[in-house]
């Protein structure tokens, strides 16, 4: 899961990278932007702009459509919908103002391809992000439960001592616990009979 997330948003981030370049660097770097458009085009450059976004939203960003429209259908909308709205209102938009631009009035001729292509992209990052959190969590609570002793001394009446599985241990029973051996279950300990334990090692209480 974590994997095909990264693999997604490297892909998309490859996608989008030059979108962003093509439509913010032209806001930041004014000769860039007449440079680009006197090179390529306004309509070319339109063109390119929505291929690349439509595979990201149709690629990596897929997965909010399949599981954000049901969802809006259902009047039960989540994430996967605002996102899908979000991408999918702007890349619809643009894809007007690129194919028949004589449907928007001139003067709100913009693209906004970019904002469909990038919130894709930083959804997508973040959800990585997030299942590699939880994928760690998750390997030191494997590791914390390894730890965990999977048999126990018991003492028996009779005074033999024998190893059993954690899992037979009931209440009554009386527990060896050797120098050094983690107590394997919460026990009652006899302050008579114990000796020198790490404090961090006791965990129980008097009795």
């Amino acid at each position: 899961m974590a994997a095909r997330l990264w693999w997604d948003t490297w892909i998309a981030l490859a996608l989008t990278l030059p979108v962003f370049a093509v439509e913010m660097g032209g806001h930041l770097v004014p000769p860039f932007h007449r440079w680009v458009h006197m090179t390529f085009g306004s309509q070319m450059l339109g063109l390119a702009e929505l291929v690349l976004t439509a595979a990201v939203l149709a690629g990596p960003g897929f997965r909010f459509f399949q599981n954000g429209l049901p969802a809006l259908v259902q009047l039960a909308p989540d994430m996967n919908s605002l996102v899908a709205l979000g991408a999918g209102a702007a890349f619809l938009y643009s894809a007007l103002v690129v194919l028949v631009p004589w449907v928007i009035p001139e003067a709100s001729r913009s693209l906004y391809f970019e904002a469909a292509s990038v919130i894709v992209t930083l959804i997508l990052l973040g959800r990585a992000l997030e299942a590699r959190a939880k994928g760690q969590a998750g390997a030191a609570i494997a590791r914390l439960v390894a730890l965990a002793p999977k048999t126990a001394r018991v003492v028996g009446a009779d005074g033999a001592v024998s190893e059993v599985p954690i899992a037979s241990l009931g209440a009554g029973m009386a527990v060896q616990i050797r120098p050094g051996q983690q107590i394997p279950v919460f026990v009652v300990m006899n302050a008579l009979r114990l000796r020198r334990f790490r404090a961090s090692r006791v965990r129980g209480r008097w009795a």
